[in-house]
């Protein structure tokens, strides 16, 4: 088995696959992206992941990562430099509309643009209702640890160690602990996704 797991970011993608590695008794060869939608085919053997979460959460932290990046965000330690740069590379690997989005704003500047640039939205909308020639399982981050048992079985991985798999984890990035200014900005950019994610299954298969 191989794993492709994709997300629009900042929602512990590669913790979940390190979590996966290290809780199979087989080596999983894997691939991370965040590609604007699945793939139009995979082969046999690719068994396809969406792991997606609370996007206000995740623009907090794409902001935050331009300060500082750690493990948590599945780093290496030579990687955690700090990079000015970061949320706007990070739209462009996305797909959004980067050459909107100024590499010096803060997440201040960033919601008084108004606009969606990352396309967190169209990236969440278009892996959820895909209709591809392969199955795909979706994963919310906020109920991940709930999930594992049935996310194991979709990947194929019986005799799997859940023991092994990292427990749950203090987010870093935390939206409800800025001021109420910048929560308010980001209630009125991602309040109605932040809805459909939250009212989304915890983990269901694709097909």
């Amino acid at each position: 088995m191989k794993l492709l797991v994709c997300s629009f970011g900042g929602v512990a993608s590669k913790s979940f696959i390190k979590g996966v590695v290290s809780a199979s008794p087989q080596q999983v060869p894997w691939h991370h992206g965040h590609y604007r939608q699945p793939p139009a085919r995979v082969d046999e053997d690719v068994r396809v992941v969406y792991l997606f979460g609370n996007p206000m959460n995740a623009v907090v932290s794409f902001f935050n990562r331009r300060r500082s990046k750690s493990r948590l965000h599945g780093f290496t330690q030579a990687d955690q430099r700090p990079d000015p740069q970061w949320a706007q590379k990070h739209c462009r690997n996305l797909g959004g509309d980067w050459r909107d989005l100024d590499p010096a704003w803060g997440l201040r500047e960033y919601l008084a643009n108004g606009k969606d640039l990352f396309g967190l939205e169209e990236h969440f909308r278009n892996w959820t209702t895909a209709r591809r020639p392969y199955p795909m399982g979706l994963l919310k981050y906020e109920t991940l640890w709930d999930n594992l048992e049935p996310c194991f079985r979709y990947l194929g991985i019986p005799d799997c160690d859940l023991s092994r798999f990292p427990g749950r984890q203090k987010r870093g990035s935390d939206w409800k602990s800025l001021p109420p200014e910048l929560q308010e900005g980001l209630l009125d950019l991602y309040g109605e996704l932040h809805r459909r994610i939250e009212a989304s299954e915890g983990f269901r298969i694709l097909r």
